[in-house]
């Protein structure tokens, strides 16, 4: 990533319930949930946050939307950038796949096929949640949906940088989203049985981001929530010296903005168990250094991953802006991180 980018607006929903706010109270808590109901967005009535006369929408979309419109409610991109300028990146794993399967039961189970609401059908499309925001806010900037499994956060920003980069757009909305249900849960347990993983209840939630690039945000004089300054993901085809990789890819990217192990302030990784993880924190990393962890309190939630932990890290925020990492590995070998300054 080449371009410093800046965020200036930041919505979360997730088991502590909707809003930052919410979110970085319950972040704060040492409380460590066992319950798979405890893993999802409590007492989440669409209606009472999208407003009485909204159609038909699932779930994972409204989830979605409740994120951006926290975000667009103090920063507003239309009031410095055109619409073609603004865009929307979607993250998501198992955003569409209930309503996909719940439309095709009913074709199923009803008398006849024509049966079938028929209003249902365009939500099971990947990229509906990203299309609905666009059409909602008015945006015609670059629309995309992307999956990578828990590097989907990370891969949303790499995506947005390089859009604001190549002057494809100028501002974007970049949210993380996912539903707990009986279809992304049996597929979650069951990919995790297959690979032999350890099992942690399946998170759902969502997390939306206002990027842009952090000289715009500087000459306009946006409040600047934190700062993007790096980041980078990489596969290894060994299952070895993973530990040596993970320290090899924040060196490089550390060395690349002359910063040194002594000036971090805070790290975030996925999971405190992680062993590639804690030799490289144990070994090159100081003991009074911050740490959060968040799959011990959110629980494994797959797209939203990345995104959760850059919130998390702003609840370590304090009056001076200091640099934070956060890395995460997948089961895939694939390794990412990213340099921040909050």
């Amino acid at each position: 990533m080449n371009l410093k980018l800046a965020i200036v607006g930041v919505g979360v929903t997730s088991r502590y319930g909707i809003g930052t706010n919410s979110f970085l109270k319950g972040i704060s808590i040492d409380e460590v949930k066992k319950s798979s109901n405890d893993y999802k967005v409590p007492n989440f009535d669409i209606k009472s946050f999208l407003g009485r006369k909204i159609r038909y929408i699932n779930r994972t979309t409204a989830l979605s939307l409740i994120a951006m419109n926290e975000v667009l409610e103090k920063y507003n991109p239309k009031e410095n950038y055109l619409e073609e300028d603004i865009g929307i990146a979607i993250g998501t794993n198992t955003g569409s796949l209930k309503v996909t399967l719940d439309f095709a039961n009913e074709t199923f189970l009803q008398e006849k096929p024509y049966y079938v609401d028929p209003s249902c059908f365009p939500q099971g499309i990947l990229n509906y949640m990203a299309g609905n925001a666009a059409i909602r806010y008015g945006y015609k900037g670059v629309n995309v949906t992307l999956s990578a499994g828990k590097m989907t956060g990370l891969e949303i920003i790499n995506y947005a940088a390089n859009a604001i980069e190549t002057s494809q757009c100028q501002t974007m909305l970049v949210t993380a989203v996912e539903d707990s249900n009986e279809y992304s849960e049996y597929i979650y347990h069951q990919q995790n049985k297959y690979l032999k993983l350890e099992e942690s209840e399946f998170a759902e939630g969502s997390v939306c981001l206002g990027l842009e690039s952090l000289s715009n945000a500087e000459k306009l004089g946006h409040s600047v929530i934190a700062e993007i300054i790096d980041l980078n993901i990489r596969y290894f085809p060994s299952l070895e010296n993973l530990d040596t990789s993970l320290k090899k890819l924040i060196d490089d990217m550390l060395k690349k903005h002359h910063i040194t192990y002594d000036d971090i302030y805070a790290i975030s990784p996925i999971d405190n168990q992680l062993k590639t993880g804690r030799y490289f924190e144990d070994k090159y990393l100081e003991n009074q250094i911050k740490r959060i962890s968040i799959k011990e309190k959110l629980g494994n939630a797959l797209a939203v991953t990345n995104l959760f932990q850059i919130v998390s890290l702003l609840s370590l925020k304090e009056l001076i802006r200091k640099y934070c990492i956060l890395y995460a590995i997948d089961e895939n070998n694939v390794i990412g991180c990213a340099l921040l300054k909050i």
